[in-house]
């Protein structure tokens, strides 16, 4: 991940600085998953609780919010600031977001990403969060989906959504 973040540095074929992505990455050696996880793509495990209920949801992935503990820490020991936007009548709108020191930019809805380097003079850092899981036999399925997705639907809803292509081995 850093190295993939040092090589669009490198590279510029756009303009990063203000410009970025997630990234959700999840590797499976035989019954074994790691996921590498940058900004709000997110990934899940759904699997069966046993007990007739819905299936349970395992994140397997945090998403990177720039106002979680750890992460505000590292924003304002690299002289960021973690804000939201403001309407024009002063009010706080919005998710939190990752500022320069009184400034109005860069404005980035998370703490960790590929590219967006003014926000990485702040604090954002391309370091992925490693997350481990077993397959067993209680694992249905594993949901890897885009921020796209998970601004629009909960875990829930993934979770029931892919239920019912399980339920008819779909």
């Amino acid at each position: 991940f850093n190295l993939a973040d040092s090589e669009i540095a490198a590279k510029r074929t756009f303009d990063s600085s203000l410009s970025g992505t997630t990234c959700n990455l999840v590797f499976q050696f035989n019954k074994h998953l790691v996921c590498f996880s940058v900004g709000d793509s997110r990934s899940i495990i759904v699997f069966d609780k046993g007990d007739n209920t819905n299936a349970g949801i395992l994140p397997l992935s945090t998403d990177h919010k720039p106002d979680l503990p750890g992460e505000i820490d590292r924003i304002r020991l690299s002289g960021g600031e973690v804000d939201r936007l403001k309407d024009i009548f002063g009010n706080k709108i919005g998710p939190p977001r990752v500022f320069q020191l009184g400034s109005e930019y860069p404005g980035l809805a998370m703490s960790r990403s590929l590219g967006d380097f003014q926000a990485k003079q702040v604090g954002v850092i391309s370091s992925p969060q490693i997350i481990e899981y077993d397959i067993n036999i209680s694992t249905r399925f594993l949901v890897i989906c885009s921020d796209g997705v998970w601004e629009f639907a909960s875990n829930e809803q993934v979770r029931d959504i892919g239920n019912y292509f399980y339920a008819n081995h779909d």
